[in-house]
């Protein structure tokens, strides 16, 4: 049986030696964000690439993934340091992460606060706050308010109620494909969300709106940055 090394240094460093552009995915409050970067010169542990565009600049946070066709897994690195005079961007650190690249089917955001909601296992409902949403999809970290949460079975069906605001609030089936246990007494779950045609349509509208509200987050700390003459390229 075969196992992939750790290690990614040289599968890199032979991508570099090639000129072969790597694709650079950061994320930012849920939101994906991708640019390709071209190598520029090789070290004997760092790599030096162009400088992926500013939106990308502002997001950069360790680890970063790298992924491309002619690598059998995406690959975790460090940022070193940015040369905003240079275009310039320098990692190490190179590890495969243990999985290939798989990209998202649908975008996925982070609300400003973690969503109230309520998720009811082994018909027992337990307080809970939704972290991330998909239209199809959600993470949530579970309470047990004292007491231990049991852990449901992969591909188990659980109810979820939730809301946006006071005015919004949607009750749906849910099926568990991730389960993690956190602190005690809570449980993180990763959920196939399984809505009506009109929860769908509420939801995109969220996560529309939501987008956007990120979008706008990132041009204004860029504004903020270049107008104090001290854009460093990371976020604050």
């Amino acid at each position: 049986m075969f196992i992939q090394p750790v290690n990614a240094l040289i599968p890199i460093k032979t991508l570099a030696f090639q000129q072969t552009p790597i694709t650079l995915t950061t994320c930012y409050k849920g939101l994906l964000f991708d640019d390709k970067l071209k190598p520029l010169r090789v070290g004997s542990e760092q790599i030096t690439f162009s400088s992926p565009r500013q939106q990308i600049l502002l997001t950069l946070k360790d680890p970063l993934y790298l992924h491309s066709r002619a690598l059998p897994e995406s690959v975790r690195a460090n940022l070193c340091s940015i040369n905003n005079v240079a275009r310039e961007i320098t990692l190490a650190n190179f590890r495969f992460s243990g999985a290939p690249w798989r990209d998202r089917y649908e975008q996925r955001v982070q609300p400003d606060q973690p969503l109230p909601a309520m998720v009811t296992i082994d018909r027992r409902i337990y307080q809970s706050s939704l972290v991330d949403l998909s239209l199809h999809g959600a993470g949530v970290i579970v309470n047990g308010a004292g007491s231990e949460v049991p852990e449901p079975a992969l591909k188990s069906s659980v109810d979820i109620n939730f809301q946006f605001d006071s005015q919004t609030r949607l009750s749906m089936r849910s099926l568990v494909v991730y389960v993690r246990r956190g602190a005690t007494y809570m449980l993180n779950l990763g959920l196939i969300l399984i809505p009506t045609p009109n929860q769908e349509t509420m939801i995109e509208s969220y996560i529309t709106r939501r987008k956007i509200e990120i979008m706008t987050d990132l041009q204004q700390q860029a504004r903020e940055r270049f107008e104090m003459g001290r854009f460093e390229g990371r976020l604050r």
